[in-house]
């Protein structure tokens, strides 16, 4: 074996950064453009690629395009976690080069990435530093951008004042034919959907997939579809809310993205539950939840058991409707939601009050009813305060009829 020598092991060196270097700029010619996903090999070369150019402070001017070229591709594959890590390696790098620019963008990306997770209050942290460093910078466009992921999360979070205020300061930053303002009219659509209010959520999102169709923004399209087709569902206008769901899960399925297509499968479940077609919803669900769980999206698993609580209930397999139901209760806990916490209660005492278990029925209800308090004064309070307590006086009737039965069949003496 060759004695290594200082000149030898240097030279190794020289000819791995030149590797590196080469290899780097390769997988940059291989990503597609934005909004395909990155095939499963590109994706897994890029993960394995990236410390080693990270490694390489020369290399960085390429390293940061690799970054922000395959960032979108990469936040729709099933690799979160390990581009997650990436991404805090490459935010510590960014400081280290003084990137403000690339520091900005990568903020935000995490941001991204933990609100998908259902993470937070990591995702709110990334997304307000990403709006400041943007701020730093003057720059506009990307502000926009934090904004109005901050605005999603808020809305996720049920913090509908601050999402709508977030989308009126993005307003003030754009033209008017900007491709960023149909993220805005797409959030407007989800909040008015959270409002029940099923018209101006069709308005909002079809005026955001008109503006994203324009601009070429097939991903957004597709999020726009979703929905629409939910608020058309709710508003009891099934034939065209499943003609919707057909489009978005084509949508998706051209952009090879099985995360949003689950989505669109999962709200296809739902039209067809309002069809009384539950063996169908059955079926629609249980693939979306295969992927979910993959994912490991608390938000989307809260839905998705709910939806499969209440399909069970309708063909009476109370076991796993039980089984649904507090699946769906623990993740709207973990997620902090107690509108869908209260919602999935409800459904939960139904299904004990429907199997004739009353007293069960009567303590999950006023468990609903002790929490609802919290969100009083916001959006499906007064609805939900109706339900329970409705459905808490069929559990007092249902327990006057119990005594009186008693009382009616006690023996004459």
């Amino acid at each position: 074996m060759d004695r290594l020598t200082p000149s030898t092991l240097a030279g190794r060196q020289a000819l791995f950064k030149q590797h590196i270097a080469r290899y780097t700029r390769k997988v940059l010619r291989d990503i597609p453009p934005a909004p395909h996903l990155l095939p499963d090999q590109l994706a897994t070369q890029m993960l394995h690629l990236l410390p080693y150019a990270l490694a390489q402070p020369e290399a960085w001017p390429d390293t940061r395009r690799l970054l922000r070229t395959a960032a979108s591709g990469m936040e729709q594959a099933a690799h979160w976690d390990k581009w997650t890590q990436q991404l805090v390696s490459a935010l510590t790098h960014s400081r280290q080069h003084d990137d403000a620019e690339t520091e900005a963008e990568l903020l935000r990306r995490l941001g991204i990435l933990y609100q998908r997770r259902s993470r937070f209050a990591e995702a709110r942290r990334h997304l307000e530093a990403s709006a400041e460093a943007y701020q730093r910078l003057d720059h506009s466009r990307g502000l926009a951008q934090a904004f109005n992921q901050q605005a999603y999360l808020a809305r996720l979070q049920r913090r509908f004042a601050d999402a709508e205020q977030l989308i009126e300061r993005v307003r003030g930053l754009l033209v008017k034919d900007d491709d960023e303002r149909a993220f805005s009219d797409y959030v407007l659509g989800l909040i008015a959907l959270d409002k029940r209010q099923w018209p101006e959520s069709v308005a909002f999102s079809g005026r955001a997939a008109e503006l994203a169709t324009r601009t070429h923004q097939p991903h957004l399209v597709g999020r726009s579809l979703l929905c629409c087709g939910v608020a058309l569902e709710r508003d009891g206008n099934l034939e065209e809310a499943a003609e919707i769901c057909h489009r978005a899960i084509k949508v998706f399925d051209e952009l090879g993205d099985s995360y949003y297509q689950a989505i669109a499968q999962m709200n296809l479940g739902n039209v067809y539950l309002s069809f009384d077609q539950w063996q169908v919803a059955l079926g629609y669900y249980y693939q979306a939840k295969a992927i979910f769980q993959k994912a490991e999206d608390w938000v989307h698993l809260g839905h998705i058991n709910h939806n499969i609580g209440i399909s069970c209930r309708r063909v009476k397999n109370w076991q796993r409707a039980e089984e649904a139901y507090l699946a769906s209760i623990d993740y709207w806990q973990r997620v902090d939601n107690v509108e869908r916490w209260v919602n999935t209660m409800d459904g939960l005492g139904l299904t004990y009050l429907e199997q004739d278990k009353v007293e069960q029925a009567g303590t999950v209800f006023v468990r609903a009813l002790e929490r609802l308090w919290e969100i009083e004064g916001q959006p499906g309070y007064n609805h939900w305060l109706i339900e329970v307590t409705a459905h808490l006086a069929q559990v007092s009737e249902a327990l006057q009829k119990k005594e009186s039965h008693l009382e009616d069949s006690s023996p004459i003496i």
